[in-house]
């Protein structure tokens, strides 16, 4: 089985668990050398999210692919509408605070997992909230024993704070404690107007800014926009999306921002080779090192 999908309702409970443990189970008699978890984001039914998650099926064989699915459109609605109606503001709040949330609880699922496979390298990687669920997921392994196990963590166009793995950050303790084995890479684009320019002003209007319109100077800016912010030089390089040669150089670095202006000219514009060639060197021979408990 190369392909499966887990998917949780909006208070985080997962819908197919049964079909999990099928999945476990094929996993665990395959023992795949790696495996790659995805989370769409805001505003992706169910044929959507698919769509996503065969791209990177495809893309990626024959490493296994899981879709991480979640309820991220209470109503009909479109990212250029984000702050045409108060429902859609309404629904953009609740919509970061539920990623969080399902975060949370897939990383109980993520542990499962890991137990289950204690010679895979687990891979996640998100799209827009997607990005902040996985994080939140990473996050949320913190008070596991077996922390940490996960080997790498891409986030997408990110919609969350610039700053969220500063030492003023919500998601600090990923970064500071090394909760990512292997780099967390980190695609930015000037061309993404749904992170550049509706995201701060969402996040403006709640005052969430450190919590996480516009440039990598304002307090309200995305990742998805300017990339990681506030970090030293020890613990973030900057690069170019489709420069391989230098990223194999620095797979073990804490932290990658990959600028793609020239590759990536929207939010959702992100199903590019150059992003797959990034993510497959993540478990190239000199990138990627089996997991296993830290003393």
């Amino acid at each position: 089985m190369n392909s499966f999908r887990l998917d949780y309702d909006a208070a985080g409970r997962l819908l197919n668990p049964a079909g999990c443990d099928l999945f476990l189970n094929s996993l665990r008699a395959a023992q795949p050398a790696d495996l790659f978890f995805v989370a769409h984001g805001w505003l992706n039914d169910r044929v959507a999210s698919q769509s996503l998650f065969q791209w990177f099926n495809q893309g990626l064989a024959p490493v296994p692919v899981c879709g991480i699915s979640w309820p991220s459109h209470p109503w009909k609605s479109n990212a250029a509408g984000l702050l045409k109606s108060g429902a859609e503001l309404a629904s953009y709040y609740l919509m970061k605070e539920r990623a969080g949330e399902i975060g949370a609880a897939f990383a109980i699922d993520l542990s499962r997992i890991a137990r289950y496979l204690p010679n895979t390298r687990i891979h996640l990687a998100g799209h827009s909230f997607g990005a902040r669920l996985v994080t939140s997921a990473v996050h949320a392994t913190g008070s596991d024993e077996q922390a940490p196990f996960v080997q790498s963590l891409s986030l997408i166009q990110a919609a969350f704070s610039q700053f969220s793995l500063a030492p003023e950050g919500a998601f600090r303790d990923v970064l500071a404690r090394r909760l990512v084995r292997g780099p967390i890479l980190i695609t930015h684009s000037k061309h993404d107007s749904a992170v550049g320019q509706a995201y701060p002003i969402a996040s403006r209007l709640k005052g969430q800014n450190a919590s996480s319109l516009g440039d990598a100077s304002d307090p309200f800016g995305g990742l998805g926009r300017n990339g990681a912010q506030h970090l030293t030089p020890a613990e973030c390089i900057h690069l170019n999306l489709g420069d391989l040669q230098s990223l194999r150089a620095y797979l073990n670095h804490p932290v990658v921002n990959l600028n793609a202006d020239r590759v990536i000219l929207g939010h959702s514009d992100y199903q590019k080779l150059e992003l797959l060639e990034s993510i497959k060197l993540l478990w190239s021979p000199a990138g990627t090192a089996r997991p296993g408990r830290t003393s």
